[in-house]
């Protein structure tokens, strides 16, 4: 079990500014998607819904399943209810060999989006 010793925060707008045609984020064991990270996600969304230079499609996390972060998603509906209906993204999760977990988050193509 790996426990880093600093908390790593995750900044979407960052990455994309710094990689503009960046289309797929891959985060492997050193991230889980939690509420924090729905949250912050959802909020990339909302802020960049007409932002034509931000390219993502696809973000994916990877890490070891841990028995106490196998609902937050479940736990979140609300969170996952906004950015899959109202802001046209798709969560899966997929347990792999009981051991590891994926979340991955896919952009809808063609989905007309509500504004704030």
């Amino acid at each position: 079990y790996y426990e880093p010793k600093e908390h790593l925060v995750i900044s979407f707008t960052k990455i994309c500014t710094i990689f503009p045609n960046i289309k797929e984020l891959h985060f492997i064991n050193s991230y889980v998607f939690n509420k924090e990270l729905m949250t912050k996600f959802r909020d990339f969304i909302i802020e960049n819904q007409q932002n034509k230079k931000i390219h993502l499609e696809k973000v994916k996390f990877l890490y070891y399943d841990n028995p106490s972060q196998r609902d937050e998603i479940d736990k979140n509906k609300d969170i996952k209810q906004q950015i899959e209906d109202k802001w046209g993204w798709t969560i899966e999760k997929k347990h792999i060999n009981n051991l590891s977990k994926e979340i991955k988050l896919c952009k809808i193509q063609n989905v007309q989006k509500f504004s704030v």
